[in-house]
């Protein structure tokens, strides 16, 4: 509890170092209270609207629900400058700048584009022929390995 106490104390200290300790503890407490208050938002929805089928936000639910999830959001919008020090401290105890957390930070969005966009074309359907050869999709597949290796 006195890494995640740190944490909020050091809300402006982007110099130092943080242990692995002092990071992954605080970042556990701080998981552990952003999944509760999710949980908590979601119980509220589902038990104060008496409907478990309810949809979110409707006008079957309840002002506890939209106090959790008011919570939630504030804590969340609050937690993101001290979590961004540890992180940069935490990078200052392995030798590393803390421009390293903002490089992993575009590197996760670049990466999750790239995933987005390479599974878009893993899915797209293949309509013709192109420069890389004929489209194989209404070949016999078998018949062109055959050939393939006969003629190696």
């Amino acid at each position: 509890m006195k890494e995640y106490i740190s944490m909020w104390k050091n809300i402006l200290n982007f110099k130092g170092r943080a242990t692995r300790r002092e990071y992954w503890c605080a970042f556990g407490i701080n998981l552990l209270i952003i999944v509760s208050l999710v949980i908590l938002f979601k119980i509220s929805e589902y038990i104060m609207a008496g409907n478990i089928n309810a949809e979110p936000f409707s006008d079957e639910n309840t002002l506890a629900g939209k106090i959790f999830l008011s919570i939630y959001v504030i804590y969340f919008l609050c937690s993101i400058l001290p979590v961004l020090s540890l992180k940069i401290r935490r990078f200052h105890d392995i030798g590393k700048t803390g421009w390293w957390v903002l490089i992993c930070g575009l590197l996760y969005y670049v990466f999750l584009i790239g995933t987005i966009l390479e599974i878009v074309f893993l899915c797209t359907d293949s309509k013709e022929d192109n420069k890389w050869g004929t489209n194989s999709k209404n070949n016999n597949h078998i018949r062109q390995v055959i050939d393939s290796i006969t003629n190696s």
